[in-house]
């Protein structure tokens, strides 16, 4: 059975291209109600961020649908929408809460029993299934790993991961750090990194993930890095739905088919499958793995898919809304040659796939959605993890996309 690389993030709406207003406040700890200095305030996902002052005072300059994180070592993180922040010259009051773990007596437990050996294991997993392993994902680095803990699920199903502190993520290849805090992350037991195709074993993760341009502190090469950073974005997600706002999928790149499912008249049952593979254990003969039929066969229309037809503008707000699947090709770059692995196959064009969740879903400027969790990406654009992520407001200075 194939497996999907499943990803979520908590990402926030930005809508149009909007003018910016300044919001200003204080950041205090809700028992002693002092101020709370060095208290990081950000737009996710955005090199859009500041830091509260000795006093717990900040500045920061927010779009109107944006939303802010503040969050500070110790205390619970605090999500803020823009729509509840008061836009005058009064300040913004926003409490944080001393954190208080979570960790039951069993997770403890657990946690004192693992011992290296184990650890290294499923971080080896983290790294691969949260990075990536494309080759600029290769070279990202978490630098502070040891605040990471793994468990199990409590169906015992899943390798479940938590961070006692945001991850430290340097990626040199793109010239950012990135402060990643972690919410969520789940892999199904027994999961093949790298191995994507349905969506029952499905890898998830999501976080807020806040970006420092890093290439003047680093002494970097802005050649190389932006270089780098293109190579990221074309392809990518992004870049999709982008295109997909402004209507210039053709010209970028992207050939978009329905895509469907229909029933495999020569599945075997779900029943038969272990007889099978039990036949083959024994044997070693061929012929018993092809009798292994996967449930559904995929088809994909001939046609490429009109922007229309899955693009819908109404009150200058555009959305994105499908049946079954899209069939996304990407025509100006091929696949990496990690993203094929052992697969005996030259590269071909990118190709991803996408299935929302239901009804419609709002799509962004910069090329972001309403609601990350109401779609599934596979495929390519699956495969290609943190480890390739740029923050939304990357290139929107430029013309990025040609």
């Amino acid at each position: 059975m194939k497996s999907i690389y499943l990803v979520i993030y908590l990402l926030f709406s930005i809508t149009g291209l909007q003018a910016q207003t300044k919001i200003t406040g204080i950041v205090k700890d809700a028992a002693t109600k002092l101020p709370v200095s060095g208290a990081s305030v950000y737009v996710p996902q955005t090199t859009n961020g500041v830091s509260s002052d000795q006093n717990g005072l900040f500045t920061i300059w927010l779009k109107d649908n944006d939303a802010i994180i503040v969050s500070f070592m110790g205390y619970e993180s605090v999500m803020a929408p823009v729509a509840l922040l008061t836009k005058d010259e009064s300040l913004n009051v926003i409490y944080l809460k001393t954190e208080v773990s979570e960790l039951n007596e069993v997770i403890v437990r657990k946690r004192k029993k693992m011992n290296r050996k184990n650890w290294q294991q499923y971080y080896d997993m983290f790294q691969t299934e949260f990075l990536g392993n494309s080759k600029i994902a290769r070279q990202a680095k978490i630098l502070n790993p040891e605040v990471l803990y793994f468990s199990i699920s409590d169906d015992s199903l899943k390798i479940v991961a938590n961070a006692d502190a945001p991850l430290q993520i340097y990626n040199e290849k793109l010239g950012y750090q990135i402060r990643y805090e972690l919410v969520r992350f789940e892999c199904p037991r027994g999961h093949v990194p790298g191995v994507y195709g349905t969506t029952s074993t499905a890898v998830i993760h999501f976080g807020y993930p806040y970006f420092t341009d890093i290439v003047n502190e680093k002494k970097l090469n802005p050649k190389v890095v932006e270089r780098n950073r293109l190579d990221a974005y074309r392809g990518s997600f992004m870049h999709f739905i982008r295109a997909c706002y402004y209507n210039t999928l053709s010209s970028e790149g992207f050939t978009v088919r329905k895509m469907f499912l229909k029933s495999n008249p020569k599945y075997p049952g779900a029943d038969s499958i272990p007889y099978y593979m039990k036949l083959y254990r024994e044997t070693r003969d061929l012929k018993y793995l092809r009798a292994v039929k996967e449930p559904f066969i995929t088809v994909i229309e001939p046609n490429s898919s009109r922007r229309e037809s899955f693009i819908t503008e109404e009150s200058n707000r555009k959305s994105i809304a499908f049946d079954d699947y899209l069939n996304i090709t990407y025509t100006r770059e091929k696949e990496e040659d990690n993203y094929i692995g052992a697969r005996n196959r030259n590269p071909t064009f990118q190709t991803s796939q996408l299935k929302l969740a239901e009804g419609a879903l709002e799509i962004y400027h910069n090329g972001q959605i309403a609601d990350p969790e109401a779609i599934i990406i596979f495929g390519y654009m699956g495969w290609k993890k943190a480890g390739d992520m740029l923050p939304f407001d990357y290139g929107l200075d430029m013309e990025v996309t040609k």
